[in-house]
Parts: C-alpha cells; sequence; structure tokens
C-alpha cells in the first residue's frame, strides 16, 4: 500500500505539471491585454510597459512559464486584478462555498442513486424500475443549468418556498467560522437559525447540480446489482434462509459498489469543474462564479489558479477512490 501511495503521488506532480502547462498556454493564448487592464482606461502606453516589465509579460513564453512555475511552488498564485487581493487569499474565500456545495449534491446523488438503483435492480420492470430509468435518462440529458433555471422559476418565482440566490440571508450574521462550511459551522456552534437559512439555500443549486450524477450512479448501482445478483454466493446465501433484506443490503450491495464507487470519483471532479453555470445562475459565491467573473475581465491568474485548485482535488478524489478498493474488496491488492 505504502509503495503504492508514493507511486500515485509521483504521478500526481507529473499530472499537475501538465495541467499547468496546458492552464498557462489557453491564458495566454486567449485575447485581452492583463497589464493594460490593470493600468485602466486612460493608462499610458508607458504605464502598460511598466506592468509588463514588473510582472514579466515583455519575456518569452517559456521564460514567463518558469517564472509562473516557481510562484505556483512557493505558492504564490498571483494577484487578481478585478479584485485587488492575492488569489491564494481569494481562493480560500470562495472554495469553501464550493466544496460544500459540491458535497451536498454529492450526497444527495449517492444515497438517492444507490437506492433507486438497488430497487430498480431488485425490482426488474416493476414500476420503480420504470421510474428509476425515467430519472437516470432526463439525468443524463438535461442540461444542469437549465434544469437550474426550472428550478428557480417554480420554487422561487412562482411557489416563494425557497431563496433564489446567495448562501445564506443578507440579514443574518455569518456562522463562527471553523471549517467554513456554513452548515457544519452553524451546526457545530448550534447556530440553528443561521443552518436553517443555509439549507434552504443550499437545496436549490444543490439538486440542480446532483441530477446527472444521480443519473450516472442509478445506472451503474442498477447494472452492478443485477449482475451481481446471478452469482452463486447469492443463490447459497438464499438456500441458507436469509432474510431478503439481509441479503441485499448486506451481500450483493458491498459486491456491487466498486464501479459505482468509481464512479462517484469521476462526478466528484466533474461537479467541482460543473458548478460554474449552477453558481452563475444561483449568485452562488464560490470558486465558479469567482473563475466566471474573472473570465470576463480578462483576469487570468484567477483562472489558472481555479483550474490547478479543481484539478488538484479531483486528483485526490480519485487517489481515494483507489485506496478504497481494498476495503470493499479485500482480495484486490496494490503493486
Amino acid at each position: 500500500m505504502l509503495h503504492y501511495l508514493t507511486k500515485r503521488l509521483f504521478l500526481l506532480i507529473f499530472t499537475l505539471l501538465g495541467l499547468s502547462v496546458v492552464i498557462f498556454l489557453v491564458s495566454h493564448i486567449a485575447p485581452g491585454d492583463p497589464a493594460r487592464l490593470a493600468a485602466g482606461p486612460f493608462a499610458t502606453e508607458e504605464m502598460v510597459e511598466h506592468l509588463k516589465e514588473k510582472w514579466g509579460l515583455n519575456k518569452s513564453l517559456p521564460e514567463q512559464y518558469g517564472i509562473f512555475l516557481l510562484q505556483v511552488l512557493k505558492g504564490d498564485l498571483g494577484r487578481s486584478i478585478r479584485t485587488r487581493r492575492s488569489v491564494r487569499e481569494d481562493l480560500a474565500r470562495f472554495f469553501p462555498a464550493t466544496l460544500e456545495l459540491v458535497l451536498v449534491s454529492l450526497s444527495f446523488a449517492v444515497l438517492t442513486g444507490i437506492l433507486l438503483g438497488v430497487l430498480s435492480a431488485v425490482h426488474q420492470n416493476r414500476l420503480i424500475d420504470h421510474l428509476s430509468r425515467l430519472v437516470s435518462i432526463s439525468g443524463l440529458g438535461l442540461p444542469a443549468f437549465w434544469l437550474a433555471l426550472m428550478l428557480q422559476l417554480l420554487f422561487v418565482l412562482e411557489l416563494d418556498l425557497l431563496p433564489g440566490g446567495g448562501r445564506i440571508d443578507m440579514i443574518l450574521p455569518r456562522p463562527t467560522s471553523i471549517t467554513r462550511l456554513f452548515l457544519i459551522d452553524s451546526l457545530l456552534t448550534g447556530n440553528w437559525v443561521a443552518f436553517k437559512s443555509a439549507l434552504r439555500h443550499i437545496i436549490l443549486p444543490a439538486l440542480s447540480l446532483s441530477f446527472p450524477a444521480l443519473a450516472s450512479i442509478i445506472r451503474i448501482s442498477r447494472a452492478d446489482v443485477l449482475d451481481t445478483l446471478r452469482q452463486d454466493f447469492v443463490t447459497t446465501a438464499r438456500a441458507k434462509g436469509l432474510v431478503e433484506k439481509l441479503v441485499i443490503w448486506k451481500h450483493v450491495l458491498k459486491n456491487s459498489l466498486i464501479s459505482t464507487v468509481t464512479m462517484i470519483g469521476l462526478r466528484f471532479g466533474w461537479m467541482l469543474g460543473g458548478t460554474i453555470l449552477v453558481e452563475t445562475v444561483f449568485d452562488w459565491p464560490g470558486v465558479g462564479l469567482y473563475a466566471v467573473t474573472s473570465a470576463t475581465h480578462s483576469d487570468f491568474q484567477p483562472i489558472m489558479g481555479t483550474a490547478l485548485l479543481i484539478g488538484l482535488s479531483f486528483a485526490i478524489a480519485n487517489l481515494i477512490v483507489d485506496l478504497s478498493y481494498s476495503f470493499l474488496d479485500p482480495r484486490i491488492g496494490y503493486e
């Protein structure tokens, strides 16, 4: 296990290095002059050239990438032209909101998806199976931003049941910062008013973000449970007189989770990248909205910092998924 973990961490370095090259090239190919934007509309050419020299923008691309890479290794992701703060400071401020949204969305998708997948497989070709397949097909076919707009139209404008944007009511003070996740911090401090407000605000964006993941998990878990139900050990367990619920939820489910866990790891990364549209619709103050706002201002440093953070989170999530296989199936070894 230690050898495998060391090898994966070593490969992770090269993955992030390749990601940094792609991000750097894309940001410098895109139209826009960061120095001119930072100097303002009334700046002279001398002022613009001074900023280019200060930030190394007058150097060749390989030299600029070398400077960028050295700064990243030191933990310096540059400074945002728009907010005038360091990108690292901005990401520390906005990433917890995105992480909270992704965790709530993924938790809902996993619990509901596995439940529906198992019920769909056990009651194959019955009503619950048809409904589950309808949900999975809809989740894969409906764009997340369209679903977000429809949910906002129904529950905010028509029914007036839930707030349409933000992370918590503006008139309420933020819960005491412990983890920077509002739901957890409000629970830890016993701030039930803040917890209720944060929960009401996260429902719609979490539903919008979770729907594609829910659809994938239903399909994968249904297929795996159907395959496991045909195995000999299931027939043996039933022949011994075990209760059907025990056979399904203890023996069948555990042996059907490998593919589902793999999908969960992939969906975590896709959700981090997919929050951009959902956060924009619901004005959710996360890194997705931060990146979109930075892109509209041709502010490239935050975009590069956001992409690196999401790439790192995605890689770590997949590493955790790979390590979890041995707990689900002790026969799986690592080399």
